[in-house]
C-alpha cells in the first residue's frame, strides 16, 4: 500500500529496496497463519528471510500493525509483541536481499550489528547509497578500511 510505502521511507527504506526485500502487507487472517497463530489482530508488514545467494524464504517475520498492549510494573502501557515469528523459532540473522557468501565470508568487509530487519535495511541502503547497483564496493566497507586500516 502507499502508506506502507510512505511509513518505511520515514525509515529510509525506499520503495526499490521495500520491493527487492519482498516486504508485503497481509491481512489478520494471512499473518495468523504465517506466525501460527489464532486470537488476535495480525494484519501487518510480512518481512521473508533469505538463504544468501537464492531467493528462496527460510523464514518470515510478522511487523503487526496493532500489537497487544500490557501493563509494565510500573503501571506504564506498553507495546507487546510488534514482531513475531512462528511459535519455537529461534532468532535468526537477518540479511538483506543480494547479500551472497562471497560478501559473507569477505574477512575485510566491516560487521555492523543492529536490532531489527527494518534497521537492517536502512543500514544496508546507507551502505549502498551511492554506490553503482550491487557493487562490492560498500560505501561503509570503503570508508572504514580507511579509517581503521
Amino acid at each position: 500500500m502507499e502508506s506502507d510505502y510512505t511509513a518505511l521511507e520515514t525509515r529510509w527504506i525506499d520503495r526499490s529496496l521495500a520491493d527487492r526485500a519482498r516486504l508485503t502487507r497481509v491481512d489478520s487472517l494471512t499473518g495468523a497463519e504465517v506466525v501460527g497463530r489464532k486470537n488476535g489482530n495480525y494484519a501487518g508488514i510480512l518481512i521473508p528471510h533469505f538463504h544468501p545467494d537464492s531467493g528462496q524464504i527460510r523464514e518470515y517475520r510478522l511487523r503487526r500493525d496493532q500489537p497487544d498492549l500490557e501493563y509494565d510494573s510500573a503501571g506504564n502501557l506498553k507495546v507487546k509483541q510488534k514482531y513475531l515469528s512462528a511459535p519455537g523459532r529461534s532468532n535468526m540473522l537477518y540479511l538483506p536481499p543480494g547479500v551472497g557468501q562471497t560478501l559473507l565470508r569477505d574477512p575485510a568487509m566491516p560487521v555492523v550489528i543492529t536490532e531489527g530487519e527494518f534497521k537492517t535495511l536502512a543500514l544496508w541502503r546507507a551502505a549502498n547509497h551511492g554506490s553503482p547497483s550491487r557493487s562490492e564496493e560498500r560505501r561503509i566497507g570503503k570508508e572504514c578500511r580507511s579509517r581503521w586500516s
